[in-house]
């Protein structure tokens, strides 16, 4: 994956495999194969136009959470398929 005009601010991981990375411009990235490949989370909620993603805590192999500079806090229960 290559990031243009994307700043990292944040990055977490489950295990050796899942982990979670956001930034600016609404960025949350995914991977499950220990950062060889990333996917974009198109899915990810963005219900207050652009926001910057500042805090990620990945609390086992399938939950998180990331904190938005919009005062929301995201969590996911499925390695970032769906958000609430």
């Amino acid at each position: 994956m290559t990031l243009t005009g994307v700043s990292l601010y944040c990055v977490a991981h489950g295990d050796n495999s899942f982990a979670l990375a956001g930034g600016s411009t609404s960025f949350i990235a995914r991977t499950l194969d220990g950062g060889v490949t990333w996917a974009n989370l198109t899915t990810f909620p963005n219900t207050a136009g652009v926001i910057r993603y500042q805090a990620i805590s990945v609390l086992s192999t399938t939950t998180a959470f990331v904190a938005g500079s919009n005062g929301r806090i995201y969590q996911t229960i499925d390695q970032g398929s769906t958000w609430t």
